[in-house]
């Protein structure tokens, strides 16, 4: 008698994944397979595929990997919790939608100041961008023009965060992150960094900005509306992905180098090691060197 096995399909696996991203006839995802910071799994009704490094094969496969279960003996394997998996379901199980959630999450930080906010020099936004914190992470509303959440991205803290456990974006959240809509909105350019922290110091330095929700990669349609410069600000060793973007931005891109003092790799790290100052002068220098060129 054969033992018959049930075929996986997308339903049975996404929960599992972090940083969805739906599509036509699949998905992409953070990839399980290596230290993945952008969304390069792909994945349909028939397998998935890796663009980074290469992974590929059956639901099945997958979805053992992701439960920790061998695929030959089924034997449970010893690994660390990860504790993003099912955690949008969980928390919307539990409070009804996301909106809930981030309201939950931002009344803690209220009734408890976060010195973790407090040490990445970002507390002066916790009330006008809502942040908050929830059961271990730290959670960052993306926020419509009319100041209306329509989405979450929670960064796993600091005790709890590795290479596989960093952060999950609320299901179906494909918007930008605007510290300030408000400064977008009047200002005659634009700039695009790779990461929240970084875009929410350089709107506390005054400039208008925005972010992807999962790091380096980014959609550039996301951008169509903003007809004016956008100069793209990539992190160090992220010149690739910055190129690449102002690529698809045509006469509105231009890239923006900064020569980072030693020890910092963003503009977080500038502000965070040195004063807002330094990071304003580093930023005005850089663009002032580009209409030059």
């Amino acid at each position: 008698m054969k033992l018959m096995i049930n075929k996986r399909n997308l339903d049975d696996i996404v929960e599992y994944l972090d940083n969805v991203h739906p599509y036509s006839g699949y998905i992409s995802a953070l990839c399980p397979f290596h230290s993945d910071e952008n969304p390069s799994l792909l994945v349909n009704d028939d397998g998935f595929s890796c663009r980074a490094c290469g992974a590929h094969g059956s639901l099945d496969y997958l979805y053992h990997k992701l439960t920790g279960f061998d695929t030959v003996s089924h034997i449970k394997i010893p690994t660390k919790p990860n504790r993003t998996t099912g955690l949008w379901k969980r928390w919307l199980t539990r409070f009804g939608d996301v909106q809930t959630v981030c309201r939950v999450a931002h009344n803690y930080v209220l009734k408890n100041p976060s010195a973790y906010f407090k040490k990445r020099k970002i507390d002066s936004m916790i009330q006008s961008c809502l942040l908050g914190y929830l059961e271990g992470f730290y959670l960052f509303p993306v926020l419509d023009k009319e100041h209306k959440i329509i989405g979450c991205t929670a960064r796993a803290s600091p005790t709890i965060q590795t290479k596989e456990v960093r952060y999950s974006v609320s299901p179906d959240c494909t918007a930008l992150y605007v510290p300030d809509w408000k400064q977008v909105l009047t200002s005659d350019y634009l700039i695009v960094v790779f990461g929240i922290f970084d875009a929410l110091g350089l709107s506390i330095c005054g400039f208008s900005v925005v972010t992807g929700i999962t790091g380096a990669s980014f959609n550039s349609e996301l951008l169509d509306e903003f007809r004016k410069t956008i100069y793209v600000l990539p992190d160090l060793k992220e010149e690739r992905q910055a190129l690449e973007l102002v690529s698809q931005l045509d006469w509105r891109g231009t890239p923006l180098y900064l020569d980072w003092p030693d020890n910092t790799k963003d503009c977080a790290d500038i502000r965070e090691q040195y004063n807002d100052k330094v990071l304003m002068e580093f930023i005005r220098k850089s663009i002032n060197a580009s209409k030059v060129a």
